[in-house]
């Protein structure tokens, strides 16, 4: 009898290590996870305006795979206690995590429109120097529109009076 007490007993504390082990693999899991998107959200942003990608696409993806851990525990924080109620029972990482991959979401878009706004400001400073440097350019876009329309209209009417 004392034997199989002594036997429960340590199956018991091996029990508990396991259970223990698998948590602890869980959370580092996660958070390797976690670590993953956060590099891959902005390696994904960046690497989506290199090869001209639509900003919205670009602002949309990225944001995405940065909340992606936090989203993934959020949702299984979330359980129906009856038909009437919710019971949101969220913790401390899940918070973190869903604060980091929003700041990291937020980050990488900055610093993709702080791109695009020096990029802008750098084709309107060569817009003003080229019409600075040529004073026929306004000339040339006030007539080439005109004188499309012209071409056109004429060759509409040589051919309906060839018909």
């Amino acid at each position: 009898m004392a034997q199989t007490a002594e036997t429960t007993t340590y199956l018991k504390e091996i029990e508990t290590e396991l259970y223990e082990s698998i948590s602890n693999r869980k959370k580092l899991q996660s958070w390797l996870f976690f670590t993953s998107c956060q590099v891959s959200s902005a390696s994904l942003a960046l690497w989506l305006f290199q090869v001209s990608a639509n900003l919205v696409a670009v602002y949309c993806l990225s944001s995405f795979v940065a909340l992606l851990p936090g989203l993934l525990e959020a949702s299984g924080a979330i359980a129906i206690t009856s038909k009437k109620e919710w019971e949101v029972s969220t913790n401390l990482e899940t918070v973190t995590k869903l604060v980091a991959g929003g700041g990291t979401a937020i980050a990488t878009s900055y610093q993709i429109w702080s791109r695009v706004q020096s990029t802008r400001v750098g084709i309107e400073h060569s817009y003003k120097v080229i019409r600075k440097d040529n004073p026929y350019l306004e000339l040339v876009n006030s007539v080439v529109p005109l004188v499309i329309v012209a071409a056109a209209a004429l060759g509409l009417l040589t051919w309906r009076l060839k018909k």
